[in-house]
């Protein structure tokens, strides 16, 4: 291909990466606005200017530009863009909205928070690697869009200089992160010895016509190793707690959906890189083995350990992080179903997650606040009496995530486990019900500390900031509404799946 033709490809495929040109504007137009008019004007303290708000409200503005921008990709015809090394089709752009809409949350909510410009910087950065990262389909775009949300999520982890807590949360991060990186290079360096190409559908094809499944196993391995970090699968799952512990709330809240929600994007990508017939082919087939069976027998494991680690926890930001491990291994039964139907409900309950997840962390966040950073289950007793409202929401909340009626994480596991029963993983599916049950036991601690357990303290707190509210108000709302009536949702995200690359 000559330099000309080259150059016209190229040119052409801007026209599909407009939502990554939008954040990359905002990214500058960040660091610009904290250096001129927000720089050095701290947000905690008495009443912060207007000033110091400037990089967050741009910061909103090119998050939610991305996100309208992504929005006619839905009806575009699959295609690959920049020499096959981005997909863009309906799965990347419904990723592409769900990690704008959830990184406006957490700004919005994160004002208070010291060197606004710094942090949005940060958290745009993330969102640009994620969005990469879910329409990657190429094993050296997914290199360097998982390096670019992993070293931008350790220093948001270290974000609170001031905290000991969080530079560790960020040291092990960082640790973690890196072992698990050169495990997955070096299982791709293997897929490219045997292949002789990093493109994940030449990869499969390749593959089909036989390979030595010794070395195959060993590259699915180490590859999902990598991959498995990022959604904090077992056994990669030990920075989980300690990070989402350390790091500010906000930040943890983050970590809880948009950096996993990437990560099973790019497992999905991975183990079916042509999202094409039912059932779906694999991308490294293991001579007799399937890796749709280690799929699931590692979805089974990271549940179980997930919610039997959870019972016991007194810091809630640690049980909510064990409850996150629990609900990606419920996540992952969807990816072994191989079909458009786990597709389907990886989307509409990765959506739900988000509400009830979001409302749960930031209820903790909250709860923080107005009792002077305590987060332990000591903090939340009492507060049905002190804070009713709050209680309200939170009890909204985990009753959710158990997966009770009649709210949004009932319908849920509804249609994720019916997808799983339909696609006859009968004992998985058991082991899912199974730890949902366990589940009950640590999330009724929370309601059982707010509600029949009393406080030293009398009096109601402080009130949260309103935006804090208004937030929590809202996702306590959807989480409500779409228990009841979900039909919308369950059109919008089987649209999602039906036009697929």
């Amino acid at each position: 291909m000559d330099f000309g033709r080259a150059t016209e490809l190229a040119l052409d495929s801007l026209g599909y990466f407009v939502p990554e040109l939008i954040l990359s504007a905002a990214i500058l137009l960040v660091i610009l606005a904290d250096l001129f008019v927000g720089r050095g004007k701290a947000l905690s303290g008495d009443a912060p200017g207007v000033a110091a708000r400037i990089p967050g409200f741009v910061a909103v503005a090119g998050l939610l530009a991305s996100v309208l921008a992504a929005l006619p990709l839905f009806h575009t015809e699959p295609r690959t863009i920049f020499f096959g090394m981005l997909a863009v089709d309906s799965m990347a752009a419904f990723f592409k909205a769900l990690f704008g809409l959830s990184t406006t949350l957490i700004i919005l909510v994160g004002f208070r928070l010291r060197h606004q410009g710094e942090l949005c910087a940060l958290l745009l950065t993330v969102v640009l690697g994620m969005n990469l990262l879910a329409a990657s389909r190429n094993f050296l775009m997914i290199a360097v869009s998982l390096e670019l949300v992993s070293v931008m999520s350790y220093v948001l982890a270290g974000f609170d200089r001031r905290d000991t807590r969080s530079g560790e949360a960020a040291l092990k991060y960082m640790l973690f992160g890196a072992m698990s990186s050169g495990a997955m290079l070096y299982g791709i360096s293997l897929l490219y010895g045997i292949t002789g190409t990093l493109d994940l559908v030449g990869i499969q094809g390749a593959l089909q016509q036989g390979g030595e499944p010794l070395t195959v196993f060993v590259a699915l391995l180490l590859i999902l190793a990598g991959i498995g970090y990022k959604i904090a699968m077992v056994p990669f799952h030990f920075w989980c707690p300690d990070v989402y512990e350390g790091a500010p709330t906000p930040v943890t809240t983050f970590f809880s959906v948009g950096p996993k929600a990437a990560g099973l994007a790019l497992l999905a990508r991975f183990l079916y890189p042509s999202m094409q017939g039912d059932p779906l082919l694999l991308s490294i087939p293991v001579g007799e083995f399937s890796p749709v069976l280690l799929v699931a027998i590692l979805s089974a494991f990271t549940m179980t350990l997930g919610n039997f680690a959870a019972i016991g926890q007194r810091h809630v930001k640690r049980l909510l992080a064990y409850s996150s491990i629990a609900h990606a291994g419920y996540l992952m039964m969807a990816l072994v179903l191989a079909n458009g139907d786990g597709l389907h409900a990886l989307l509409f309950y990765l959506v739900l997650y988000f509400f009830m997840n979001y409302g749960a962390f930031l209820l903790v966040d909250g709860v923080g606040l107005i009792s002077k950073g305590d987060e332990t289950l000591d903090a939340f007793r009492g507060l049905g009496r002190r804070h009713p409202v709050m209680a309200f929401a939170m009890t909204v909340f985990l009753v959710s995530l158990i997966g009770l009626p009649p709210l949004a994480g009932f319908i849920g596991k509804y249609v994720l486990f019916a997808a799983v029963i339909d696609a006859g993983w009968y004992w998985l599916v058991t082991v899912a019900i199974l730890n949902s049950v366990v589940s009950l036991y640590y999330y009724f601690a929370i309601v059982k500390a707010m509600y029949f357990e009393s406080s030293e303290e009398s009096e109601a707190g402080p009130e949260l900031p309103a935006a804090h509210t208004g937030i929590i108000a809202g996702l306590c709302a959807l989480t409500i509404l779409l228990g009841i009536y979900w039909e919308p949702l369950i059109r919008f995200t089987r649209g999602s799946v039906a036009h697929l690359l």
